[in-house]
């Protein structure tokens, strides 16, 4: 189960770079439609945000300052202002979002459905 966090954290903390973003991992938790925030140093969960129905995958702003997450089952794509930890939009996404790329731009999301 370690090893697996610690992969899954890993993942979630690729681009997270800046110093106020290198010491947490967010972890999307399908299951239960939250948001982990993890405290990379200690690897405890120091907070839980609700997200959308079936959160998958989610993906840092270029500039660090937003993550969009992909809540499947809403067929949306959340947008989390990391300042304050809160929903400040909802992006229709078309059916079963799953994963998606952010273009060099900041403001085109190619989003991928699940069929």
């Amino acid at each position: 189960m370690k090893t697996l966090f610690k992969r899954t954290a890993l993942a979630a903390m690729i681009g997270l770079s800046t110093p106020a973003l290198a010491s947490v991992a967010y972890v999307s938790n399908e299951k239960d439609n939250t948001l982990s925030v993890i405290d990379t140093e200690t690897q405890e969960v120091i907070e839980t945000i609700d997200v959308g129905q079936r959160p998958r995958g989610i993906l840092l702003s270029k500039d660090f300052t937003k993550l969009y997450i992909c809540a499947s089952d809403d067929d949306t794509v959340q947008v989390l202002d990391l300042a304050t930890r809160k929903i400040v939009d909802t992006l229709p996404s078309g059916e079963d979002p799953e994963q998606f790329a952010l273009h060099p731009n900041n403001k085109h999301l190619y989003i991928a459905n699940e069929d």
